[in-house]
């Protein structure tokens, strides 16, 4: 959840609908090691103030998500191109176009 809310509103919003992960404010996202956001960024439920945080920041945290997704796609086409079954929550079909188990597309 992207939002403009303070961090403690928005935790609890968060954990009201369901979104686990940690809360954290838009400007430390932003001066987070690059190294370190794709790996923080799996356990990131809320990056909150966001409306205070610079447009390239903003960029910044779409690029992130970006990228972490077309890892994700790229690691499912290599396990299905080794004939390996889909993993949990996935599934194939000659024609895919799309992650039946996040929606993106493949790449």
């Amino acid at each position: 959840m992207v939002t403009g809310d303070d961090v403690a509103t928005s935790a609890a919003i968060a954990k009201q609908v369901g979104i686990p992960g940690e809360a954290i404010l838009g400007t430390d996202f932003a001066t987070m090691a690059e190294a370190e956001r794709p790996e923080r960024i799996d356990h990131i439920g809320v990056v909150a103030r966001v409306d205070r945080v610079a447009p390239e920041h903003k960029v910044l945290l779409a690029e992130t998500l970006k990228r972490k997704a077309t890892e994700h796609h790229r690691q499912l086409e290599d396990e299905l191109d080794r004939g390996r079954r889909s993993p949990p929550g996935h599934t194939s079909s000659p024609n895919r176009t799309s992650c039946s188990g996040c929606s993106g597309p493949l790449i």
